[in-house]
Parts: structure tokens; sequence; C-alpha cells
């Protein structure tokens, strides 16, 4: 049998550029790609690169990509015979394409800045503050700069990361607004471009980081709250807590659900059992996935299913709010068993 290869190459780009994506800002999550009702835009066969915008011309229009995107990375513009005239809601004045002094364009995107509230993103160069290997895989990072504002962020924020001229990583930034740094925590297991960056990075190294970016933020309010975290899943979920608890202060009763593989695998155990013995509101539970574990399964570590501990939590009622963060297939997971717990 010959070794062949099909290969997927993109339909050439119309005049118009229906929808064009910033590498800069794309972070790969794919979203505008599994959520395309054409397959205009696909998945990058390249792991980690933006997606592909394979068939423009197949595009409908609808712009849900635009608000999909966690980033503001995708620009739509409708097709040009749809923008020849246009009309003014406060005066009735009808505008044309070719006319003499036309007034400036809306450049607004079609859907999705004001239902998605993005914020406003910059670009900032920073020092590399701290590096520290917490785990087997997971390595934390402290950047920041007292010359630059960089604590303009909402908690569960994350910022875009430049490795090199062409790569860009996203990584939710795991502290609490207000300070003149951010915490990363980088999960190496798979070892890619990003996770390589950080193995080999030293303190004092000058980095260029996009910040604020994303729309998965803290909601303050006074009902229990659930979060749900899995490994560097943790992290915007740190921040969310130390908003909470430390800024907001509401009382708000609140379960933390920290899964991570094995026992080589746990770190900010000290950091959660300091915060428990000061909020008398906060509790959390550590589960290790590994079946075949080891480690004395006492105290707060459980060897366990993050879908089995919410199956069985008594704190898991219709009237609490959910916040997860972790693989996709575990968000759908514990999503699908909140529905039926008529969580959501």
């Amino acid at each position: 049998m010959s070794n062949k290869k099909s290969m997927l190459l993109p339909n050439p780009m119309l005049p118009n550029h229906v929808v064009t994506i910033d590498p800069k800002l794309c972070v790969a999550c794919y979203q505008c790609s599994d959520i395309c009702r054409c397959n205009v835009i696909v998945h990058n066969p390249e792991k980690g690169q933006p997606p592909v915008v394979v068939y423009p011309d197949e595009c409908w229009h609808c712009a849900v990509c635009t608000e999909h995107c966690p980033t503001g990375a995708i620009k739509f513009e409708h097709p040009i015979n749809q923008k020849i005239t246009w009309k003014r809601k406060d005066t009735g004045e009808i505008m044309r394409i070719g006319m003499k002094n036309p007034p400036p364009a809306n450049t607004r995107r079609a859907c999705g800045d004001r239902s998605i509230q993005l914020p406003e993103h910059h670009e900032v160069e920073a020092k590399i503050l701290e590096v520290e290997r917490l785990s087997r895989y997971v390595i934390y990072a402290k950047i920041g700069d007292a010359n630059i504002d960089i604590s303009n962020y909402e908690p569960g924020h994350f910022c875009n990361f430049q490795i090199d001229e062409q790569t860009y990583r996203g990584y939710s930034i795991g502290n609490a607004p207000g300070s003149d740094y951010i915490e990363l925590f980088i999960d190496t297991y798979s070892n890619g471009p990003g996770g390589q960056f950080f193995q080999n990075l030293e303190v004092g190294r000058n980095v260029n980081i996009t910040l604020p970016l994303g729309r998965f933020i803290y909601r303050p309010k006074e009902t229990p709250v659930l979060f749900v975290g899995s490994v560097t899943g943790i992290s915007p979920i740190k921040a969310m807590l130390e908003t909470e608890l430390n800024q907001i202060k509401s009382g708000r009763k609140i379960q933390l659900v920290f899964m991570v593989w094995d026992k080589e695998d746990i770190f900010l155990k000290d950091y959660f059992d300091k915060l428990e013995t000061e909020h008398p509101n906060f509790s959390y539970s550590l589960i290790l996935s590994n079946p075949d574990t080891t480690a004395d399964k006492t105290g707060k570590i459980y060897n366990n299913t993050i879908i089995e501990y919410v199956k069985n939590s008594k704190f898991v009622t219709p009237e609490i709010d959910t916040y997860i963060c972790g693989s996709k297939p575990l968000i759908k997971a514990i999503e699908k068993e909140l529905f039926r717990r008529d969580v959501f």
C-alpha cells in the first residue's frame, strides 16, 4: 500500500475577506471552528496554531464565530454587496458607496462585542520575576514590572504569551487584580512549545504578553458557589477565590474541588489549607484521578473522579453558581451532571 498523504488547502480569500484571524490574539481554542455551521473554519492540523479559513466563499455571514471568540481575534465583514447602501437610524438619511464625502463607516463587528463584553486589551513588555517548578509537570511563573500597569484585568481573564515570532500561547492569570505582577501556572506535560519555553525560562528575561483576554470572569453574588479546577485549570479559579475571599468578602459559601493525577502532582495544598483556616465559609477537596494511586487517601485527599464527587455532593443544588476550568471533555462531563441536577 502506497504511503500517501491527503492535503487540505484553503481556497483563495475573497477580495472583501469575510473572516480574518489575528494570530497574535488567537489561542487556538477552536471554538470558532467547532461552532461554524458551514465548516468555513476548520481545526489547524498543526496543534496550537490558529484555525484555517478553508472555504471563505461558503460563509453564511452569521458571525457566530466572532461571538464565540474569547479574545476578539476574529474580524468579520459583511460582503461588499450587502454594504452598497446604509441608513442613519437617527436621521433616516440614506448613504451609498461612491457618494461624495461619506460619513465614517460603522466599524463595529456584526455581533458579539457588546453581548460578551470583551475587554480592551493591550500589549506589554514585562520581566520574569520568579520561576519555580511546583510539581512533576507544573511550573509557576511570576511576571511584572514596576514601570507598567499590569493589574487592569478581572479574575478569570487570561493573557496571550509570545513564545517566538510566530507562536503564541494563552495562560490564565492566577492571582487577583490589584498587584503589579501576574501569576501563571504552566502545564508542561505535553512538552509543547509553551512548556519547553517555560522550562528554559530565566529570571530577569523580558517577555511580551497581551492582556486582558477572555470572557470567563467572576460574577459576585450571595448564592453558594462551586469551583471546579483540574491541574492548571486551577489558575483562574485561584484568582476568583482571592478576589472573593480577600477583596469582596461577601461571605457566600464556597466549595472548591481540585483534581490532579497523583500524589506527585499535588501543588497549592498549603495555600488552600491556609485559606480554609482563615475563611470559615470556604472548604475544598483534593481529588486524585489515578485509580491505581498508592497515596494515603485521608483528610482532604480522595481517590475518585470529579464527576462522581459532583454527583454525590450535597453541596450541589439548583441554587448554586458553578465555575469550571479544565479540559473540554471534563467540562462537558461535569456540565452534563450539573444539568441532570438542575443546576443550570
